[in-house]
């Protein structure tokens, strides 16, 4: 048997509808996609600025450390007392002692100032001893005090620090860096004094960026050592090549290579952010889209399918091919034809119907105004005057029910809850139908005149107030007076006053009066005045009508406020 529910499962325009929507939402989702690599490029390259701004300031700072220990050395070998200890061949003299002990106050001078220097040592290479912040004392025991416990044997610290350094040069030994800086015998051949200073790798590494993220380490093109940033032990080339990218700066002050690793994984972290959040995004418009498209599209079909419904027969298996509009539009042609009877039935109607505009006009005029006569008896001239002998079929007299009941509509005010649903105007025998339409017509009248009535009834409440918040002074005023005013009786002036306040009149004037005396009090006015200027006869009233109200006396009030 054919169903609509067939037809909606096979139809083909519902389809349509909802691919061009995704399609729609496809292109956003698209761009998000495109942004979301474009943006891991500018990550890239936004954190290699960075990070080559960090390296260029290490190496500044590290830089300025080396000049200033360049400069002490060179200081040193030019100083007076170094001068005369580089002539001591044996064992120095008083005068050279002197110079020994000046020498070491100088150094631990030099070391006060430039705390980032651990030690600074003068080795007179013809007697085998050293000078340094700690005293004079021979070479085996200075590297005993040291480097004795170190990997570093003494035979390679002697040939270290007896070697000719003829510039200023640099050698890490353990977790130390040595600078050293000689001066030569007249022989040029042999380094009478060497000038050395010792400084902890630490010192140097601490300028180094962030422990957590890009690692740095220096690396000595002369003579080949690297030391690195805590926790980076090695650079061995595979490694860097897969799990760093780096950058470099050549220092102006040494032989030093200064190279900053930083992490793919942290670029790729921060992206990965971004790509998490892209995607979720991604998911999330995936799905609100599928169901926004779906419920268009379902909405946009609805019409469509309920127009189609009024035409499918369960008789007939007809569903809708390729295209739904192409059905309808053959079915309405189908329908149309088959009721040439009816079309024409419509035309003679409107050819003999006494129902002009004018006529209309009247009554939706008479129902908008409540005027139940005047719409009983307007529909009883209109009954008169289409009385249609020759239509045995009552078809004439159910067009002109649809007519009055479409201008009965026109008149319904803001309630439209007494109005009939879903009326078959067809199935009401035909001399039920004028008192149906008069029964819904005086209906309708009767909700528009309680809507008017009530309208009326809050406007004259609200002049009520006007006029009582103008003339509560007054001492005659009262609910006489004030129904003299507007012409109505003070009975229902009173009763309608109530209904649509839920507040007496006679409360409503001695309210306003009270709230005024509690005004006055606070002024320091004292009762008799307060009751004369409030429109009370006396104090006395005054007073019993603002306990009433309040529930303490004039004077309490007083005092509280």
């Amino acid at each position: 048997m054919f169903t609509l529910q067939r037809t909606i499962n096979k139809r083909s325009l519902l389809l349509r509808w909802f691919v061009s929507y995704v399609v729609i939402l496809l292109i956003p989702m698209f761009l998000s996609m495109v942004i979301y690599f474009f943006s891991y490029g500018v990550i890239t390259r936004s954190s290699e600025k960075i990070y080559a701004a960090s390296l260029e300031r290490s190496c500044a700072e590290i830089d300025s450390m080396v000049r200033t220990v360049f400069q002490t050395l060179d200081y040193l070998t030019i100083n007076n007392n170094v001068q005369k200890l580089s002539y001591v061949r044996n064992s120095p003299d008083p005068n050279e002692h002197w110079a020994i002990v000046q020498l070491v106050r100088e150094l631990r001078n030099y070391q006060l100032i430039l705390p980032f220097i651990d030690d600074l040592f003068i080795v007179i290479n013809q007697t085998g001893t050293i000078v340094s912040t700690i005293g004079y004392i021979n070479e085996e025991l200075y590297y005993s005090i040291n480097y004795k416990d170190k990997e570093f044997d003494y035979g390679s610290f002697h040939d270290l620090i007896q070697k000719i350094h003829r510039k200023n040069e640099v050698y890490p030994v353990e977790d130390n860096l040595l600078f050293f800086r000689s001066t030569l015998d007249s022989d040029l051949k042999t380094a009478s004094i060497t000038v050395a200073a010792s400084i902890k790798q630490r010192k140097f590494t601490e300028h180094f960026i962030d422990e957590n993220g890009p690692v740095m380490y220096i690396k000595d093109t002369n003579n080949g050592f690297e030391f690195f940033a805590p926790g980076v032990m090695s650079t061995d080339p595979n490694r860097v090549s897969r799990a760093y990218r780096s950058l470099s700066a050549v220092s102006d002050a040494t032989n030093w290579q200064y190279i900053c690793l930083f992490p793919v994984s942290v670029l790729k972290g921060q992206a990965r952010k971004i790509q998490l959040i892209t995607f979720i995004g991604f998911l999330v418009s995936i799905l609100l889209g599928l169901l926004l498209s779906y419920g268009l599209s379902k909405k946009n079909y609805e019409p469509v399918r309920k127009l189609m419904s009024y035409f499918l027969s369960p008789e007939k298996n007809d569903a809708p091919g390729e295209n739904e509009f192409a059905w309808l539009e053959k079915r309405t042609g189908e329908f149309l034809k088959e009721n040439q009877d009816t079309r024409y039935a419509i035309r003679k109607y409107h050819a003999r119907l006494r129902y002009s505009r004018d006529t209309e006009q009247k009554l939706y005029n008479l129902i908008r105004a409540g005027d139940s006569e005047g719409v009983s008896a307007h529909l009883k001239q209109v009954y008169r005057d289409n009385r249609f002998p020759e239509d045995p079929s009552g078809r004439m007299r159910q067009f002109l029910a649809y007519d009055l009941l479409g201008t009965i509509i026109k008149g319904i005010g803001q309630d439209d809850s007494d109005f009939p649903e879903d009326v078959n105007i067809e199935e009401i025998p035909l001399s039920d139908l004028p008192a149906f339409v008069e029964e819904t017509a005086l209906s309708v009248c009767e909700n528009n005149r309680k809507t008017i009535t009530t309208r009326n009834s809050k406007a004259l409440c609200e002049k009520v107030k006007d006029y009582i918040n103008e003339n509560f002074r007054d001492a005659d005023l009262n609910i006489s007076q004030t129904g003299y005013h507007f012409n109505i009786s003070p009975f229902y002036l009173s009763s309608n006053f109530r209904e649509e306040t839920g507040q007496s009149l006679l409360g409503y004037i001695n309210s306003l009066r009270i709230e005024e005396g509690k005004r006055l009090l606070e002024e320091g006015h004292n009762v008799m005045e307060i009751a004369e200027m409030t429109g009370f006869h006396d104090a006395g009233a005054f007073i019993r009508v603002f306990k009433k109200l309040t529930g303490i006396t004039p004077g309490q009030y007083r005092k509280i406020s």
